[in-house]
């Protein structure tokens, strides 16, 4: 359809069609239709809106909790992938529904208790647990926020949390249930074990006919043979153009000065601040550096009186803010102390106690790479139009191999293979060109026919003939006769290795030690550490099922439990039950993570019975817009 629609747009009429289009697109308002309409919100919930800034500033948020994380890597797109565009939309909607609930059973929160929640919020205090008021204007600065509106959002917080703790108030699992499932989780159980490998069973006779035809009739769909499909393509790619492309030395050396900041690594310094209220605190402070005492001498005198210190640690200059700090604290050009520096959060004392340089990779290192990206870059450029004449070729009745020729294109060969990109052999084909969507258009493509010519998402083009269709059939037992037969030989000494497992464990319940039944065997005995009901069997290479037999049996018991490729016989040699009295501690812990699981479920299906009530609707124009 692409290539069509480039065809057709070359003729004088399209032309004039598009240039109408263009005249009442301007007449009408484009924006209109490329942007959704600013004013709209993205989310309403009942009467209350979620604006397209909120939203933003929410995902922002989370975003950066998860870069302190897991690092700068994460970018938005990124962060949207793995759900986070969701996860804020629902938090502000559940924000809108219990702000409706409280509305609506007229919960208010005075004055009094908004200062004092802002009074106790350590953020805000110091290590004394003094409120600082430097530090709140600081982080209210940070956050783009003013006072009036953080008292209006922490109103809002604490009354949305009135209603929220009174749905939850009491959702208490009993103690005398929490020391049950303590007791029944922190008991452990221990056992010897003997792994006894299908290898250890006899080797199997070789099958009769009546077993062969038994076991082909039993899974006669694996002993299908898959579609193969025989074709030719022509590739057009990027790489196979770029030899084409002529690159000079001194496109080279435009190339490296204008992306030069990508070879850039930027210099860093160590950082400690004080940061004060008011200039004569901070020029006194900084009278007595100048004089001979340390900054961290000072900053213990004048530790919540007066100042603020914060270790600020290694920063590049982007990283500081604003930016008067940034441009005295790189000012330096050595370790030291700054002058007092004011910015809109106060007088700042910075104290650089580790000067790293910047660094910059020279031309020469990166000259080729450079080349190859402009090469390329030229070469994606080229490629559009040599596609659009190998278009107009096979939409004149060129072959694949004619424009292969014509064009000077790799022409691959393609022998009978499967759509999991398997030869009839089993093995991939000894070429097999790394295209995206080219094996998939081999499949969709009928036999004797062309497909269209296609464009990857990485800017090349293939087209493909299919020559031959070998079509899906089933193997007789004749043909597949070796691979039955592994099979049952597998299948059989499985089942010897069972009867011989099952017979060891008989030996010890009638009195056998385990130690000496498996020494007789010609097996050892394996001591794995205790187990709990949660352990990852898997992780100690146990059968979870082993497990969950080992905890129903008594002391004692032996057990028999499949393993791939063997059996494991194991006998529960004791049992380690806990007295919950005695460990008051690990079980009140129990029973706080239990509680706050039942709070949180029963804080879920609320807000779910709320969204019923209010209703809510999300705007996706608008959401996808921002993401």
């Amino acid at each position: 359809m692409l290539n069509t629609l480039r065809k057709g747009a070359k003729s004088w009429v399209a032309k004039g069609l598009f240039f109408l289009l263009i005249l009442s697109f301007g007449a009408w308002g484009i924006g209109d239709y490329l942007r959704p309409d600013p004013a709209a919100p993205a989310a309403e919930v009942g009467d209350l809106a979620i604006s397209r800034d909120e939203l933003n500033r929410d995902f922002n948020r989370q975003l950066e909790q998860l870069r302190q994380r897991f690092g700068n890597a994460i970018d938005r797109e990124t962060a949207a992938r793995l759900g986070l565009v969701d996860q804020a939309l629902n938090q502000a909607i559940d924000r809108r529904l219990l702000e409706l609930e409280a509305r609506e059973l007229g919960v208010r929160v005075s004055d009094d208790i908004v200062r004092d929640r802002i009074l106790q919020e350590p953020a805000f205090t110091t290590a004394t647990g003094e409120f600082n008021r430097v530090r709140f204007e600081q982080t209210l600065f940070n956050n783009g926020l003013t006072e009036e509106g953080f008292v209006a959002m922490m109103r809002g917080d604490l009354a949305r949390g009135m209603v929220a703790d009174t749905v939850t108030a009491g959702a208490e699992i009993p103690a005398d249930v929490a020391r049950m499932i303590y007791a029944d989780e922190a008991e452990t159980r221990s056992v010897e074990l003997v792994v006894l490998p299908d290898t250890a069973a006899d080797q199997p006779p070789e099958p009769t006919d009546a077993q062969l035809a038994e076991t082909y009739e039993a899974e006669k769909q694996r002993w299908m043979a898959p579609e193969y499909r025989s074709a030719v393509a022509v590739l057009l790619r990027p790489e196979d153009l770029m030899g084409e492309v002529s690159v000079d030395e001194d496109r080279i050396r435009e190339a490296y000065e204008a992306r030069k900041a990508q070879f850039e690594t930027p210099g860093t310094r160590d950082i400690s601040q004080l940061l004060f209220s008011d200039e004569a605190a901070a020029a006194a402070a900084s009278k007595r550096i100048a004089d001979g005492d340390s900054f961290d001498a000072v900053a213990a005198d004048l530790a919540g009186n007066g100042a603020d210190r914060t270790d600020i640690g290694t920063v590049t200059k982007d990283d500081l803010f604003p930016a008067e700090v940034a441009d005295a604290a790189f000012a330096l050009d050595a370790a030291g102390t700054t002058q007092p520096v004011r910015s809109p959060l106060g007088w700042h004392l910075l104290h650089v106690t580790d000067i790293k340089p910047g660094t910059v990779t020279p031309l020469a290192e990166v000259r080729d790479r450079i080349r190859d990206d402009i090469a390329r870059e030229g070469a994606v450029d080229r490629i559009y139009g040599v596609g659009t004449e190998v278009d107009d070729a096979l939409a004149g009745g060129a072959s694949v191999e004619d424009v292969a020729g014509q064009f000077g294109l790799p022409l691959v060969e393609l022998p009978p293979i499967s759509r999991q990109g398997v030869t009839q052999s089993g093995a991939p084909p000894a070429e097999m060109p790394t295209v995206r969507g080219l094996l998939d258009t081999v499949f969709q493509t009928s036999a004797g026919s062309t497909s269209r010519l296609v464009e990857t998402p990485e800017g090349a083009y293939y087209v493909v003939r299919v020559k031959d269709v070998i079509e899906a059939r089933q193997r007789p037992l004749d043909e597949v006769r070796e691979q039955v037969a592994q099979r049952w030989r597998a299948a059989e000494r499985h089942r010897m290795a069972e009867a011989k497992a099952k017979a060891l464990a008989e030996q010890v319940r009638g009195g056998t030690a385990l130690s000496a039944a498996a020494s007789e065997a010609g097996l050892t005995v394996e001591t794995p550490p205790a187990v709990r009901r949660s352990t990852n069997a898997s992780e100690m290479n146990l059968p979870p099922a082993l497990v969950t037999k080992v905890f129903a049996a008594k002391q004692g018991d032996v057990l028999v439990e499949a393993l791939p490729g063997g059996y494991a016989i194991a006998q529960l040699t004791k049992i380690d039950k806990v007295d919950p009295a005695a460990e008051s501690t690990e079980v009140a812990g129990v029973r706080d993570q239990l509680s706050q699981g039942m709070a949180a479920d029963i804080r879920a299906q609320y807000l779910q019975a709320l969204r019923a009530r209010y209703g809510v609707t999300i705007n996706q124009t608008v959401v996808q817009s921002l993401f």
